[in-house]
């Protein structure tokens, strides 16, 4: 069957243009244009009130096919029929009370006031969210940015959960296999040497003051063929013997000399994984 398409315009019931006493009220000889004066016992009961030799009259015939075609036009009108403590609702259906859709959520619902009968009527409008300032129960789901969005989407658990590893990541080492380019000056950790050893882990500037002689190690030296580069701000390095670790070069062959009262700064680069090592004086008598 085709769609039927609505009547255009706002739909009357048959007869309602009926002059004089063209029509009346089923059964009766008196007139009424509201649906409730319409179904009367003799309505009810249809042409039975009429005898086996009698004919029905033009009055209950338009009757009839007014109340009919008023009820038609009636839900054309509201689109939802309005709540009626009589009426019996089953599961699914629709009414409408103060302004809101309702929903039956139970057969045999009779005389439930919808908006004070949570257990039989639920307003379906009622538990979507508001667009301004929603708020949300269960568990939402929304579609997930790309890493690096930085606009008022929506961000995800998902989301947030990458950008967290990301900067947990960041605290660990890191390995860039591209250029990177810094807008600011690059800050690096600086330690003081308890004794001698330079661990390679905790820091990039190391500072030591000379008390005697004194042999200095590396620890932790990358294992892999990176450039590597750290520096050593030694106090009164040349009061006494300063051996360097193996495998440190010096131009000409040997270490320089250092101030024995003040301070001298150092640089060593390694590109074999801490094998080989290139000595540089940086600053000497610096302070």
């Amino acid at each position: 069957m085709a769609k039927i398409d609505r009547y255009a315009g706002n739909l009357p019931a048959f007869a309602s243009g009926a002059t004089g006493t063209e029509r009346t009220i089923f059964g009766e000889v008196t007139q009424a244009n509201d649906l409730t004066s319409q179904i009367n016992a003799d309505f009810l009961r249809g042409w039975g009130i009429i005898g086996p030799s009698d004919e029905p009259s033009i009055q209950d015939f338009n009757a009839a096919m007014y109340t009919h075609g008023q009820l038609l036009a009636y839900l054309h009108q509201a689109g939802v029929p309005e709540y009626q403590a009589a009426q019996e609702y089953f599961i699914g259906s629709a009414t409408q009370y103060g302004g809101s859709i309702y929903l039956s959520l139970t057969a045999g619902n009779i005389g439930n006031q919808p908006d004070v009968s949570p257990s039989n009527w639920v307003d379906p409008v009622a538990l979507k969210a508001n667009i301004a300032s929603p708020t949300f129960t269960g568990v939402p789901a929304a579609p997930t940015a790309t890493a690096g969005t930085n606009t008022t989407q929506l961000a995800t658990t998902a989301f947030t959960a990458a950008g967290l590893a990301l900067k947990a990541s960041l605290a660990a080492a890191q390995t860039f296999t591209e250029v990177q380019t810094f807008g600011k000056a690059v800050r690096e950790k600086a330690v003081v040497v308890a004794a001698a050893n330079l661990d390679l882990s905790l820091a990039a500037v190391y500072t030591k003051t000379v008390s005697g002689a004194i042999t200095l190690t590396i620890s932790n030296a990358p294992a892999d063929t990176v450039v590597t580069s750290i520096i050593l701000m030694l106090t009164n390095g040349g009061s006494a013997a300063v051996t360097y670790w193996s495998g440190v070069k010096w131009a000409g062959g040997s270490p320089p000399a250092l101030t024995a009262s003040g301070l001298d700064a150092l640089g060593f680069f390694t590109i074999d994984g801490g094998t080989n090592w290139t000595g540089l004086l940086l600053g000497k008598g610096l302070a």
